[in-house]
């Protein structure tokens, strides 16, 4: 009997990337799963990491995406051309291109967001 996980984010506030990241990885997905699937956009400089934290009673995960680039301009037509040609799965690069052209729609500045087809594995034996 296969098993499907579904993860909601109640974010009344908002989220910050490396939250949802952390969430993701404390949930079984694979870190290097995550950098596999984020490297075939052929973006140079940057890296990924993850550590074990603590805030006073609270454990999580933190990962941290370092880039060197801080100010790069990319106008819409470059960025859906990027997840083009990344080879990512097709649900996944539909769901990476709808925030880009949903924005358009809206005559704003596309949002530099990116979905990727993760999958969480949850073993039954750790839980």
């Amino acid at each position: 009997m296969k098993t499907v996980g579904i993860a909601y984010f109640d974010c009344f506030s908002g989220i910050s990337g490396d939250m949802v990241l952390g969430a993701l990885v404390d949930a079984g997905t694979d870190l290097q799963q995550i950098e596999h699937e984020l490297r075939k956009l052929k973006l140079e400089g940057w890296a990924i990491g993850a550590q074990k934290v603590q805030k006073r009673a609270i454990f999580a995960t933190y990962v941290k995406v370092e880039a060197n680039e801080h100010h790069h301009h990319r106008g819409l037509s470059v960025i859906l051309g990027m997840i083009d040609e990344a080879g990512l799965a097709p649900r996944a690069a539909e769901r990476a291109k709808a925030p880009q052209t949903e924005s358009r729609s809206r005559q704003s500045t596309p949002a530099p967001s990116l979905s990727l087809g993760l999958e969480i594995k949850q073993s039954t034996e750790d839980r």
